[in-house]
């Protein structure tokens, strides 16, 4: 299935900035660190570009888990309401907005920690080393992986398409935002 969209223009930008210092009898040495990339994706196919982008703010109940939903070949609609078709993904970017007060779905905050990866069946294994691999996110934590080499991470309809969002927490709801970057199939 082609894209529906007739222009993308995205950047995927990550920034370490500060310093360090130890104080001495006689002194205080600074460390400073200044530390960024970007990853910039231009319309079309093939390396540095995609056509095709997908987000969402969303809330998972106490202990639940999505699979299903977010299936990443012809199940999410994008901003447009049209039917997203990956056929491989360049950028995850998961925040984890649960220590957060949010409105618009309604939540309130909480601690609860959320794990991407290790959907039980037709794992999307992305950027994952192996089937049921996942990585854990903190309340107020951040996970970003990008690339914006010409293969991306390759999505198989009814294969490997499937990108599972837990909440990890028995007793709180959880709130998260997801971005993903790529190419429709």
């Amino acid at each position: 299935m082609a894209t529906d969209l007739t222009a993308l223009d995205l950047a995927v930008a990550v920034s370490v900035a500060g310093s360090t210092q130890k104080g001495l009898d006689l002194s205080t040495p600074q460390d400073n660190l200044n530390l960024s990339k970007a990853l910039a994706f231009a319309f079309g196919t093939g390396a540095g570009k995609g056509n095709q982008a997908w987000h969402d703010r969303r809330l998972l109940a106490a202990s639940a888990a999505e699979g299903a939903l977010m299936d990443l070949a012809g199940v999410l609609k994008n901003a447009y309401g049209e039917t997203v078709n990956f056929a491989n993904v360049k950028a995850l970017i998961v925040f984890n907005r649960s220590d957060e007060t949010f409105t618009t779905p309604v939540h309130a905050p909480t601690d609860a920690e959320i794990s991407v990866g290790g959907a039980a069946a037709t794992e999307w294994l992305g950027p994952f080393k192996a089937a049921l691999d996942a990585i854990k996110i903190p309340a107020g934590g951040v996970f970003v992986i990008a690339g914006n080499w010409a293969t991306g991470w390759p999505v198989v309809g009814g294969i490997s398409d499937l990108l599972e969002i837990t909440n990890e927490d028995g007793a709180d709801e959880a709130c998260y935002e997801i971005i993903l970057i790529g190419e429709s199939g």
